[in-house]
C-alpha cells in the first residue's frame, strides 16, 4: 500500500478504567457557564415521611457540542424505545416546569452571552 493511500478510520475500543463505577441515578440537575454544561447526577432517599435525602452520585461536565450530540443520541434511544414499548409516561409536573423553566434558561443563557 503506497504512503498516499487514504485508509478508513478505525474508532478505537473502549477500556474501562480502573476506577470506573456503575451508579443509579433517579434526579438529575444541570449547570450551565458559557463554556460547559455540569450534569449532576443524585438519588432522592426517603428517610421517613417528610424527610428526603438528595445525594449526588456523580458530575459529568461536557461541552455544548458534545451535549448537543448527546441530546440528539438520547432523543433517537427513546424514540425507539418507544417504538418497541409504547410512550414513557412522565409525571404532569414535569410537564409543566418546562415552560417556567424555559423562561428563566433563556434569561441565564443570555446573561452569559451578554456578561
Amino acid at each position: 500500500m503506497s504512503e498516499n493511500t487514504v485508509r478508513p478510520h478505525t474508532p478505537p475500543l473502549p477500556e474501562r478504567a480502573e476506577d470506573f463505577t456503575d451508579s443509579f441515578a433517579n434526579v438529575f440537575r444541570m449547570g450551565i457557564s458559557s463554556n460547559d454544561f455540569t450534569l449532576i447526577f443524585s438519588t432522592l432517599d426517603e428517610r421517613g415521611p417528610g424527610h428526603p435525602r438528595l445525594c449526588d452520585r456523580a458530575s459529568l461536565h461536557v461541552s455544548p457540542q458534545m451535549l448537543k450530540m448527546l441530546s440528539l443520541q438520547i432523543a433517537m434511544n427513546v424514540e425507539a424505545y418507544e417504538s418497541a414499548f409504547g410512550p414513557i409516561k412522565i409525571p404532569k409536573q414535569f410537564e409543566q416546569s418546562n415552560d417556567t423553566q424555559r423562561t428563566e434558561l433563556k434569561k441565564q443563557f443570555d446573561h452569559l452571552a451578554n456578561g
